[in-house]
């Protein structure tokens, strides 16, 4: 969907046009940019592609050296809800865990298959993570004796750690 966000008129020797852009949950680094349209010093629009959950930062620099601190916010139920950094990244991982519940696949509790169409034997299983983090395992020349080696291996490990 579409997100536009108004901006007010500033004075354009002192700050730099406004920004929006979309930051990733996992590391909170910025992901892509929307644009602003407007000029210079005047009122504006910022406009940016999003999705329900993700995370967005909104600012202005202050060309004077001052830290000009951004927005941050979340896309809820179509609607931007503005809170702290560590809250929206919080807020966007339940949302994006929430989603991944209620999305039917080829789902097996956190682990997802996905069949490769190029191969006559396997796919990808993904296991996902609480937090929406994946880690995809090809499944071409392994057998089920591998994967039980590796479910074996893994149970070990956590006895040993409890």
């Amino acid at each position: 969907m579409k997100i536009t966000i108004g901006t007010g008129s500033y004075n354009e020797l002192r700050y730099g046009k406004p920004y929006i852009g979309k930051i990733n949950p996992a590391d909170g680094k910025v992901t892509s940019w929307g644009t602003w349209i407007g000029t210079p010093g005047s009122t504006g629009i910022l406009e940016i592609e999003a999705n329900e959950g993700d995370i967005l930062i909104k600012g202005q620099k202050d060309n004077r050296g001052n830290n000009k601190t951004p927005e941050y916010a979340v896309v809820q139920a179509g609607e931007i809800s503005y809170m702290g950094k560590a809250e929206a990244v919080k807020s966007a991982r339940q949302i994006a865990a929430q989603a991944k519940d209620t999305t039917p696949n080829n789902n097996f509790g956190n682990i997802e298959f996905q069949p490769e169409s190029t191969m006559t034997d396997g796919g990808t299983y993904t296991i996902w993570s609480p937090i929406g983090q994946g880690w995809g395992i090809p499944t071409k020349n392994i057998t089920p004796a591998d994967l039980r080696a590796m479910a074996d291996h893994l149970e070990a490990q956590r006895k040993s750690t409890n």
